[in-house]
């Protein structure tokens, strides 16, 4: 398919200027004299280098991937006309019917970064981590350079590496599994055309005997709203309450934690946000 690197670099330019540092969640400052995001604001969303940013405004980088521009598309807060756009000035094939939504609405994006207290994170209906908020970076880490399947969460459980961080009785742990799998069969069911998904399931009934035997039971079990025990390197043990919001349209979850107020979870909540922002700031 022919792209043309003269029109993707107009539109890459056109929509990283519309965009505000308040509409993407980042300070403003008080000497700022250009409009619009900087470049190296938009590597910093997306996750892609300012080099090659700056390549494709210039029309010297002529086949991005669809991984790039997918997180550009995020970044940049595109509607799906506009992401269709995108994909189609860089000479490739929007995603087809049949295949998970991936992308947050630019109002969405914009609710999750105003959160500035409540970590929070969008996850696709297989549970692969979208984006997050720079509260969910503090209290969790950074998602976005690490790629499917290592990004999603039921690959993670079932591979053991999110005991480290989140603690499960054995009653909590067995509803969470259950409740991961249903998912990923709604996901399987409702998206029969997505690759990803289809591989996630195969690798997971071969490296998980628990998976598997979940998966031959035909679980069907919802999420509910819990209290979850985290581990944090720096705070300790941290209770917090984790509830679940559907996003309409595009098939999407918003997880978000919270403590009550006035609680020792709650100035632990506090000291782990104020620490993380810290840090970003001296990397800023």
């Amino acid at each position: 398919m022919h792209n043309d690197s003269g029109q993707l670099a107009e539109l890459l330019t056109s929509w990283r200027r519309r965009m505000t540092p308040e509409d993407a969640g980042l300070p403003a400052g008080s000497n700022r004299r250009i409009t619009g995001l900087r470049r190296s604001e938009v590597s910093v969303l997306a996750n892609v280098s300012v080099d090659y940013i700056d390549r494709l405004e210039q029309g010297r980088a002529t086949h991005p991937s669809p991984e790039v521009l997918e997180s550009l598309s995020r970044a940049l807060q595109l509607t799906r006309a506009e992401r269709s756009q995108l994909f189609l000035a860089a000479g490739q094939l929007p995603e087809p019917s049949g295949v998970v939504p991936r992308t947050l609405s630019p109002g969405g994006v914009r609710i999750l970064n105003r959160m500035t207290g409540l970590p929070a994170a969008v996850f696709d209906a297989a549970w692969t981590y979208v984006t997050g908020n720079l509260a969910w970076r503090c209290l969790f880490g950074d998602f976005s350079a690490v790629r499917p399947p290592h990004s999603n969460l039921v690959w993670l459980h079932f591979h053991g590496l999110l005991g480290d961080v989140i603690e499960l009785s054995g009653p909590e742990r067995e509803h969470f599994e259950q409740a991961l799998v249903s998912d990923l069969r709604a996901a399987q069911t409702r998206y029969p055309n997505d690759a990803a998904v289809k591989s996630l399931i195969a690798e997971l009934k071969l490296a998980s005997d628990t998976f598997d035997s979940w998966w031959r039971a035909g679980v069907a079990v919802e999420h509910l709203a819990e209290t979850k025990t985290l581990r944090h390197p720096e705070a300790g043990v941290i209770r917090l309450d984790c509830d679940i919001l559907v996003l309409p349209g595009n098939d999407l979850r918003m997880v978000v934690y919270t403590a009550a107020p006035g609680t020792e979870d709650a100035n632990k909540l506090d000291f782990v946000l104020t620490l993380g922002q810290a840090h970003h700031n001296s990397r800023s």
